[in-house]
C-alpha cells in the first residue's frame, strides 16, 4: 500500500510566548552561475510531465514504403516484438559498464542501450537499432535516461518499423526528438558544466561517499526551488540555469553531480503520493540507498498544499532510506531491477547519531537539550511508529520537554509519520 507524505505540524506553548513555525532553517550558500550570452533566449516549452508509464515517446510504422501513424504510447503498438533480431548497426562504443541501469540489462538490451546513447550523444536521427522489439527499445531508452541525467537536448523519441511485402519486420530505426539545434545544445552544455563545477567546488577529495552525497543533497535543496511552472523542468537545465525545477529535474541533476563526484547513482521513476515521481538510487561506501531530493525540500511541501508557509528546512528522512521505507510511499515502475536496500549506516539519522532504537527518556531528552542549548532544530528518527508516538506523548503532550530544556517558552515541531521522524525547532 502506498501512502502519501504524512506530516503533522504543531506548536508547543509553555508560557504566553508564540513563535512562527520554523524547522531547522539553514543558511543558503547560494551558488551562482554565469550563463554565456551565446545561449540567447531560453527555450519556453510547455511542461512535459512524465506520462502514466514514465515514458515520453511516439511511434510510426513504415510498411512497404508507406508510413502510418500509431498511438503515442509504444506499449499500444504491436510490431512483432518477438521477432528475432536481424538488423545490425556499425559497432558503437560500450562506455556504460559502470552505470547501474545498464548493468541490470540483458545482452540484447545493452546493445540497444549503447546504440541509443550513441545516437543521442552525437545528435543522430533514423539510427537502425539491433532489435525488432519495441519493448526492448523502450527499456533501453529508459535506462539511458536513468544513467545519464545530463542529457537535456531531447524530449522522447520516435521509432519506425520497416516490413516487407509479407509483413515481416526487416528493421527498426530510432530517432530522438531534439528540442534544439546541435549548436544550441553545445552552448547550453557548456553552461551546465560550469554550473555543475560550482557545486563540486564545495566538495573535497578526502570526503567519504556519504559526505559528498549529503553535501550535494543539501546544495540542491538550498539553491533550487520546487516550481511546477519551471522552465525545462524535466531536465537539468531547470536546475543549473534557472534555479527551479520539479522531481525529474532534481533527480537528473543529483545523478549527474554524484557521477561527477565519483559516486554511482541512477534515476528511479515511479509513483509517490499518487503522482508520477522521480528519485535516486545511490551507492554510498559500498551499499545502496535511496535519496529523494524533492521530498527533502520544504518548498515541494508548500507547492503540494501543506500548511508550512513559514517553514524552511531540509527533510533528512529522505537521504539514505531503505527499500522497506521506500515502499511506504514510493512505488518504482520496475523498468529495470532495483536492489533490496537494507543498509542503514549511511542513512542520515543513523550516521549522525540521531536514531533511537528503544525507549529511553534520557537519551531522547539529551538530543532535545542539545538543540535547545544551541538554539537550533533537532531531528530524531525512531525505530517504530509506536516509539515516535510514545515520545510525542511524553515530551510534548505531558510537557516533559521542560525537564531537559529548562527555561523553554515555546517551540515548533514537525512529525513525519511515514518515516517515524520528529523534528523540533527551538525559538
Amino acid at each position: 500500500m502506498i501512502f502519501g507524505k504524512m506530516r503533522r505540524i504543531g506548536r508547543i506553548l509553555l508560557l504566553l510566548c508564540l513563535i512562527g513555525l520554523l524547522a531547522g532553517c539553514l543558511g543558503k550558500g547560494k551558488i551562482s552561475s554565469v550563463i554565456d550570452n551565446a545561449l540567447g533566449q531560453a527555450f519556453s516549452q510547455e511542461e512535459d510531465p512524465l506520462d502514466e508509464s514514465g515514458r515520453a515517446s511516439s511511434s510510426s510504422e513504415e510498411e512497404s514504403g508507406e508510413e502510418t501513424s500509431e498511438e503515442e504510447n509504444p506499449e499500444t503498438v504491436d510490431n512483432a516484438s518477438d521477432v528475432t533480431d536481424t538488423a545490425t548497426e556499425e559497432d558503437v562504443p560500450h562506455v556504460s559498464d559502470q552505470c547501474y541501469a545498464y548493468s541490470m540489462l540483458d545482452a540484447e538490451t545493452k546493445q540497444v542501450y549503447d546504440e541509443v546513447y550513441d545516437a543521442i550523444l552525437h545528435f543522430e536521427k533514423d539510427v537502425e537499432v539491433s532489435t525488432h522489439s519495441i519493448d526492448v527499445l523502450d527499456v533501453a531508452f529508459t535506462a539511458v535516461r536513468a544513467d545519464y541525467g545530463e542529457l537535456f537536448w531531447f524530449d522522447g523519441y520516435t521509432y519506425t518499423v520497416y516490413t516487407d511485402s509479407s509483413d515481416q519486420v526487416t528493421k527498426m530505426t530510432f530517432s530522438p526528438i531534439y528540442t534544439m539545434t546541435e549548436t544550441q545544445k553545445e552552448a547550453y552544455a557548456a553552461a551546465v558544466e560550469e554550473a555543475a563545477a560550482g557545486y563540486l567546488a564545495f566538495l573535497s577529495e578526502d570526503e567519504t561517499d556519504y559526505d559528498k552525497a549529503l553535501h550535494l543533497f543539501r546544495l540542491l535543496i538550498t539553491n533550487v526551488s520546487y516550481n511546477i511552472e519551471a522552465q525545462e523542468n524535466q531536465n537539468v537545465l531547470s536546475v543549473f540555469l534557472y534555479g527551479e525545477t520539479v522531481c525529474r529535474g532534481y533527480a537528473a541533476a543529483y545523478q549527474y553531480l554524484c557521477t561527477l563526484a565519483g559516486i554511482e547513482c541512477c534515476v528511479v521513476e515511479g509513483v509517490a503520493g499518487d503522482e508520477t515521481h522521480a528519485w535516486n538510487l545511490v551507492r554510498l561506501d559500498g551499499e545502496y540507498y535511496y535519496v529523494d531530493v524533492t521530498w527533502g525540500n520544504a518548498s515541494y511541501a508548500r507547492d503540494s498544499g501543506e500548511d508550512i508557509s513559514d517553514i524552511s528546512f531540509i527533510d533528512y528522512a529522505y537521504f539514505g532510506f531503505t527499500t522497506e521505507e521506500m515502499q511506504r510511499s514510493h512505488e518504482p515502475y520496475g523498468t529495470f531491477t532495483l536492489p533490496v536496500c537494507t543498509a542503514t549506516a549511511d542513512s542520515y539519522y543513523v550516521h549522525e547519531g540521531l536514531y533511537v532504537a528503544e525507549w529511553d527518556a534520557d537519551t531522547i531528552g539529551s538530543l532535545l537539550a542539545y538543540g535547545y542549548n544551541n538554539g537550533t532544530s533537532v531531528g530524531i528518527k525512531f525505530a517504530s511508529y509506536d516509539l515516535l508516538d510514545l515520545t510525542m506523548a511524553y515530551f510534548i503532550d505531558e510537557s516533559h520537554i521542560v525537564d531537559y530544556c529548562p527555561g523553554i517558552t515555546s517551540a515548533s515541531y514537525i512529525r513525519e509519520d511515514s518515516m517515524y521522524v520528529l523534528l523540533i525547532s527551538f525559538g
